[in-house]
């Protein structure tokens, strides 16, 4: 069960510096947040932070997953590397409703001239280089757990994404 029902209403997903584009930090950083939701232990994040940096990094299927009941766990997100003629790229799985099935080719994007997987693992490091920051943001935003109010989550979620974008970008843009 999601606790962060409903996100999947926002542009969340959304690149706000290129249009029709999903932002993979945003995509990322949203299942790890949705498991800290439920672990609520800080560590634990940092160490499946860390698996699915070096699962993408060396072209390895990862899955997040949180296990409510043991016969039937809940899936935040899945990363499988595959074959192309070009190259190695990837199926990226979100579960957090955020975002579709993405396709992360080993073709140039069309806005810039880097591959989709190649963009796709420049946010993973993103990610991984930032994750005291990341882990602080989950920390500021936990609140939206036990908020009822409409307009208080969509606010609340305004200003993750806002805050996430203020480091995110930074040093690895």
């Amino acid at each position: 069960m999601s606790i962060l029902n409903g996100f999947y209403k926002s542009k969340y997903a959304n690149c706000s510096e290129y249009k029709n584009a999903p932002c993979y930090r945003s995509l990322i950083s949203i299942a790890f947040f949705e498991y800290y939701l439920h672990c609520l232990m800080l560590e634990e994040v940092r160490k499946e932070i860390n698996k699915f940096t070096s699962s993408a990094r060396e072209a390895e299927k990862y899955i997040l997953t949180y296990d409510f009941d043991e016969d039937d766990p809940t899936f935040l997100m899945e990363f499988y590397p595959l074959e192309f003629v070009e190259g190695w790229g990837a199926i990226y799985v979100d579960h957090t409703h955020t975002c579709y099935p993405l396709i992360l080719y080993p073709q140039a994007h069309k806005i810039k001239t880097s591959t989709r997987i190649e963009g796709f693992l420049h946010a993973v490091e993103s990610i991984h280089g930032e994750v005291d920051n990341l882990l602080n943001l989950f920390l500021k935003y936990e609140i939206i757990r036990h908020l009822e109010d409409d307009a208080q989550i969509k606010s609340n979620w305004s200003n993750y994404h806002k805050d996430l974008h203020t480091f995110i970008h930074n040093q690895y843009s």
